[in-house]
């Protein structure tokens, strides 16, 4: 037997199943309570393992959009979205950090 092997569930649906579980494990996290660590590191946990579906789901979505030949440059363009985005992304962090925004002191 050869051939590709037989997709058990289409990568729109996939998306959406892994970004369902990601939705209801960020709306528990408030839920946790500060003073128990386990709780925090158990929904953590979660989180984490629901976020990494996201990249395997968008290379294999990418691989069903794009023809043979641009498979390569597209995986390559979501690749160098990653240090672009912490090039643009730090900077605005450090400033929201930093800025005092309702002068609430303590």
């Amino acid at each position: 037997m050869t051939g590709t092997p037989p997709r058990s569930i289409a990568p729109r649906e996939a998306t959406f199943a892994e970004q369902t579980r990601h939705h209801i494990a960020v709306r528990l996290l408030p839920f946790v309570s500060s003073f128990t660590p386990a709780q925090l590191y158990l929904a953590r946990f979660f989180l984490s393992a629901a976020e990494a579906a996201f990249f395997p789901e968008v290379i294999v979505y990418l691989s069903h959009w794009f023809i043979q030949e641009d498979r390569a440059k597209a995986t390559s363009n979501f690749m160098a979205a990653i240090p672009v985005s912490l090039v643009i992304g730090s900077p605005r962090a450090g400033w929201i950090l930093g800025h005092d925004w309702f002068t609430i002191e303590g």
